[in-house]
């Protein structure tokens, strides 16, 4: 039974063991930002958002929603937005499906979930990064109606492309 619910600072466990499975299943390394603890910490605290998959009691999908503000992790600074833009612009900063839970649409639906989440909290655009090789990631964000920006080198050297939706 698959069941879904909004995580806390009791899934980091998990949260690690699945970045962990999803790391390990990668050919090319790049793909993924190897996130700490204290990163998903934070995550997993408001007021950013995070929705977890659950098979049984195993975290098997996560997507998570930041909202940083004026912090230098919005990805708003980027899209060379006004301090006014960025109090309402948000991170959809990752998503993780365990690898044999994949080709199930589960990050479509998991994002679907925190851009109404970010709605309701009042932000009107979130932005997001992307290998540019990840070609299942791309196409969920473009289906999501996300427009790309730029190339970026994020993270201590890794290539992305940098997405930017306006929401409704």
């Amino acid at each position: 039974m698959i069941r879904i619910k909004q995580c806390s600072l009791a899934d980091l466990d998990a949260l690690m063991n699945l970045q962990k499975r999803c790391f390990a299943a990668l050919k090319n390394k790049d793909w993924l930002r190897n996130n700490s603890e204290e990163n998903f910490r934070v995550c997993l605290q408001t007021p950013n958002f995070a929705l977890g998959l659950f098979s049984e009691e195993q975290l098997i999908a996560i997507a998570i929603l930041q909202i940083c503000g004026l912090d230098s992790e919005n990805l708003g600074y980027q899209l060379e937005l006004s301090d006014e833009q960025l109090e309402k612009t948000g991170n959809m900063k990752l998503v993780l499906i365990d690898p044999a839970y994949r080709k199930r649409g589960w990050q479509y639906r998991l994002m679907q979930a925190c851009e109404e989440y970010a709605r309701q909290y009042g932000l009107n655009r979130l932005a997001v990064t992307v290998h540019p090789d990840n070609s299942v990631s791309v196409h969920n964000i473009e289906k999501s109606g996300y427009i790309y920006h730029s190339q970026q080198i994020k993270y201590g050297g890794l290539n992305r492309s940098l997405y930017y939706k306006k929401l409704k």
